[in-house]
This record gives structure tokens, C-alpha cells and sequence, in this order.
């Protein structure tokens, strides 16, 4: 019999293409580098991404192995810096395959390269973003918190825990409001709600903490929120400052004016109203009594004999015996009424608004009995009396001047009598019947 004919191998077509010219095109177009390596790892072929991927010629591809482009195969999938012919270099996606024969022997490698330079360098970026993030927040000079929307705080950097005193595990169990002084708790809260509701940027208050020791930090707070891309809060971005000695020199400078406002207008020993207050406040009087149709008494008191106990006890018992008397003539009177120190034994009163004239001798005579106890004073038992005498607006006068006159005639006459007693202008004569 003879031999059959040899017949030309037939080419396989898919959908009327070549099936290898379709490879081969599939190859060398692809939109991802693409070699295949031969066992002693020379290239064998390689397409045109992976040229561009490189920066070498396929000719000159093929006169190298995978090693010399930097290169080495794997059964792996991998990323890996490759070096480019112009000297730069080129973060690759490199997955690679052996392919074997029918008979299961290694025929060569087949790698799929993918440049990812891009993607390299904005994730090195975002890294370096976050990183410059944490190192701004750890080491910022603001207390900074990021706080859930369950109050709790959720980051705290170290500023914070300095202010606080908390170490970060704590502030992480706490809320702000566990944390605030008891009368600040709602300060934040009466401003969260125009806040979420976007009617505000960021809430701006001064407010007071508690720290742990349990002493208070005053701290300047601004707070903004984070929200989704649907507008939605997600978490809260809060700022603390430490102001507190910023607090504390305010506050000095507060009592500070206050102590200069009281020497000016208090008598430094008994901490009553001085002249230029009690003039002050008979003037406000007389003025509210004229347009009220009030009746109002002015006394002049002057202490008896004060001048002895200077000269036998000596000054400090005098001082001493000053204040004990101004605390007596104070509650003998009421708190609407005006008390002052002129000067040395003189005192004064301004009686507001008396239900009737007659009232003026019934406060007189309540002072002159108010002063037969006698005063304790550094072991000594001390009997200070007083001599009063007082003029009535609008009876005696409406003039202040003429009325001080008046209440000054009324107390010499209460001298003439023996002192330890009250005269009103009225039963004491003119005022130019002083002796």
C-alpha cells in the first residue's frame, strides 16, 4: 500500500480570524506590558507596552535578559522598581507564569507588566499627607480632639492630654461634657444645633474644664464639623486653647479696679462710702425725692470723746474702736439708707424716703440706745456715745448745702445738752445758734 499523502497543516480561525495572528496581535497590543522569557531568562519576545514601560527597543530587549532590565521572574505576583535605559525608574505590577509543554516539562515564563509609577506616588503622597497630618496634630500647640457623635472623643494629640491632665486612654473613655466645669456644660450645646444645621461655620466660645487634679483650665474652644458626601455630620474637629492665665490677669485686673474704685469712694478703715460718695449719694437722694414728693432726714454724728481714747489706748484701739462703731451705726439703720465716714469721729446719714417726719427721731433715738452697750476692744470695755443732729428735706430745706448746715447746727445743740443724745434742726434753733 503506499503512504498517504502529508497534508498541510490547517490554520485555526475564530469568527473568520486568524487564532494565531489574533494572539500575536493580542500580544504585541496589548495596553499592559507583556514578555515571555525563556528558562536561562533571556526575552524571548516582548511587546510594545513593555518597551515603553522600560524605555529599551525590542531589539535591544532581545539581546538582554529580564536581570539586566532589573527584571526577575516569578511565580508570584509582585511589585517592583524596574530601571529605565535613560536611568529613571519605573514601579511595575509584575505577575508571572511558567508555561509547560504537553508533557508537563517547563517550556518558558509569560509576565504581564503593568506600570504603576501613578499610583506609586499618590499613595507615597497620601502617606506623606497622613503623615504630615499626625505630626500636625500630635505636635500642634492647640489642644486638638476628633469627637464621635456620641460625645466621646474618638483622637486626642498630646497637647490636649498636657491641658487636661488625662493620659490618652482616659480622654478616649470620657465625653467633654464629663470633663467641663458644671456651670459650662451647656455652653457648647446651645450652639451644636445651627452648627450641624449648617447656619453657622464652627462654634466659638470660652468655656471652663475641670482637670484631673480637679483644679479649672480656661480654654478659648472652637469646634467645626466633618460631614459626608451627603452633607451629613460624621464626627466633630474641636480646637482648645489654654487661657487661663489670660483668665486669671483679667480677673486680676478686675479686682484691681475694684479695689481702686473702693479707695476712691470708701473710707479705707470701716470700708463705708467717703465724703465725696456721701455727698454723691444725698444729691442721687434729694433728687429722687423731689420727683417723688419723699421726705428725707440727714444726720450728722459725731462719736463723744473719741479724742481720749486716742490719747490713753493709743491709735490701733482708736482704729479698732472706728470700725466697731461703723459696723453698730449700720445696722441700726436700713440697708436702702446711706452710712458714711466724713472723717475722724464724724459719721453721717442719709435717711431715703421716711414715712413721716417724726421717723427721723425714731432712727435717732434707735442709734442713741443701739451705743449704752459697751464696745470690746483689745481687753478694754469701751462706752462710746454719740451726739446726732439731723434736718428734714423738704421741711428744713431742699438746698444740700443748707441742709448739712441745718443737720450740723441740730448736732452742736445735741453737744450743748450733755452729748449721748438727738436733736433735730427743728427743735435745735437757727443754725447760727452753735455755741
Amino acid at each position: 500500500m503506499g503512504r498517504k499523502p502529508r497534508t498541510a497543516k490547517r490554520k485555526t480561525r475564530v469568527g473568520g480570524v486568524d487564532r494565531d495572528e489574533m494572539l500575536r496581535a493580542t500580544f504585541d497590543q496589548a495596553a499592559v506590558g507583556m514578555t515571555l522569557v525563556s528558562l536561562d531568562l533571556r526575552y524571548l519576545r516582548v511587546n510594545d507596552k513593555f518597551c515603553e514601560i522600560v524605555g529599551y527597543s525590542r531589539d535591544e530587549l532581545l539581546s538582554m535578559g529580564p536581570r539586566d532590565a532589573g527584571e526577575i521572574p516569578g511565580h508570584e505576583a509582585r511589585e517592583q522598581e524596574l530601571l529605565r535605559k535613560d536611568g529613571s525608574r519605573v514601579w511595575v505590577a509584575i505577575a508571572t507564569s511558567l508555561v509547560r509543554g504537553k508533557s508537563g516539562e517547563p517550556r518558558y515564563f509569560i509576565s504581564m507588566v503593568q506600570d504603576i509609577s501613578e499610583a506609586k506616588r499618590a499613595t507615597a503622597a497620601l502617606r506623606e499627607s497622613e503623615e504630615r497630618f499626625r505630626r500636625t496634630f500630635e505636635l500642634a500647640g492647640s489642644g486638638v480632639a476628633h469627637i464621635g457623635m456620641d460625645r466621646r472623643f474618638i483622637r486626642v494629640n498630646r497637647r490636649l492630654c498636657e491641658m487636661t491632665g488625662y493620659s490618652e486612654d482616659e480622654l478616649l473613655r470620657l465625653t467633654g461634657r464629663q470633663i467641663s466645669h458644671p456651670e459650662d456644660v451647656d455652653v457648647i450645646n446651645a450652639q451644636r444645633p445651627s452648627l450641624y444645621a449648617g447656619e453657622i461655620d464652627a462654634v466659638r466660645v470660652e468655656k471652663r474644664y475641670l482637670r484631673k487634679d480637679g483644679s479649672v483650665i480656661w480654654v478659648a474652644f472652637t469646634m467645626v464639623v466633618e460631614r459626608n458626601a451627603a452633607g451629613e455630620p460624621q464626627y466633630e474637629i474641636a480646637f482648645f486653647d489654654d487661657i487661663t492665665s489670660r483668665k486669671n490677669a483679667e480677673a486680676a485686673l478686675r479686682e484691681s479696679e475694684e479695689r481702686f474704685r473702693q479707695l476712691a469712694h470708701h473710707d479705707a478703715l470701716t470700708s463705708l462710702p467717703n465724703r465725696a460718695l456721701f455727698y454723691d449719694r444725698m444729691q442721687h437722694t434729694l433728687a429722687l425725692a423731689k420727683r417723688n414728693h419723699w421726705t428725707v432726714g440727714v444726720m450728722l454724728v459725731d462719736l463723744d470723746r473719741f479724742k481720749t481714747v486716742n490719747d490713753t489706748l493709743g491709735h490701733a484701739v482708736g482704729d479698732k474702736l472706728l470700725r466697731q462703731v461703723a459696723e453698730r451705726l449700720s445696722k441700726s439703720v436700713r440697708t436702702s439708707d446711706t452710712v458714711a465716714r466724713l472723717g475722724g469721729d464724724e459719721f453721717a446719714v442719709v435717711l431715703n424716703n421716711l414715712s413721716a417726719p417724726e421717723d427721723a427721731a425714731v432712727v435717732g433715738q434707735k442709734i442713741i440706745a443701739a451705743f449704752q452697750a459697751p464696745f470690746q476692744v483689745e481687753g478694754h470695755s469701751l462706752l462710746s456715745t454719740l451726739s446726732i443732729g439731723a434736718a428734714l428735706y423738704p421741711n428744713d430745706s431742699i438746698d444740700q448745702e443748707t441742709l448739712l448746715k441745718n443737720a450740723d447746727a441740730a448736732m452742736y445743740r445735741s453737744k450743748e445738752a450733755g452729748r449721748n443724745c438727738f436733736s433735730l434742726f427743728s427743735a435745735a434753733g437757727w443754725p447760727d445758734s452753735r455755741p
